[in-house]
């Protein structure tokens, strides 16, 4: 299932993006908040199997390619995972390339997700897990109404915040 934004387009994680994916989890500034380092190849392809796994198990959800809808430029990564087997929380997650940042396109992404989860009655909270440190995601979380409900702490610190559908 495709979605679209104002510039954006967002497409179901499909072997054609394996490179785009590849690229994205191998980048160090972009996993920086996400895994601490880029992946190396075995591990970023152990994710792109899984995302292709859960997109054909859920075809209403998963993981998004986003491109830019004129260009075409690949922009980044985009979640949309339930969290629980009730299928009463969604796990919402953007990120793009470090080039794409500081331009509202985690806003967006973030808008086009909470809309999305219109259309998933059973659905009442959607969730953001953030790393602490990423000031920037905090943000655009807090501002479109999402609260912090939790903490964890380790080796992979992780802020969880809230938005009640």
């Amino acid at each position: 299932m495709n979605l679209t934004s104002e510039r954006l387009i967002y497409t179901q994680v499909t072997l054609a993006e394996k490179e785009n994916y590849m690229r994205w989890y191998t980048d160090d500034v972009v996993m920086k908040y996400i895994t601490g380092a880029g992946l190396n190849k075995e591990q970023a392809e152990a994710r792109f199997a899984k995302s292709l796994d859960t997109n054909q198990t859920y075809p209403n959800m998963g993981f998004y390619t986003v491109k830019h809808q004129e260009s075409g430029e690949f922009i980044g990564i985009a979640k949309f995972t339930y969290l629980d087997e009730e299928q009463t929380q969604i796990e919402v997650g953007y990120g793009m390339m470090p080039e794409h940042w500081g331009q509202g396109y985690a806003t967006e992404m973030l808008r086009c997700l909470m809309t999305h989860a219109q259309s998933f009655p059973q659905t009442k909270e959607l969730i953001g897990i953030v790393n602490p440190e990423n000031n920037a995601s905090v943000k655009v979380l807090t501002k479109q109404g999402f609260s912090l409900y939790r903490a964890t702490f380790g080796e992979q610190p992780a802020e969880y915040y809230k938005f009640e559908l």
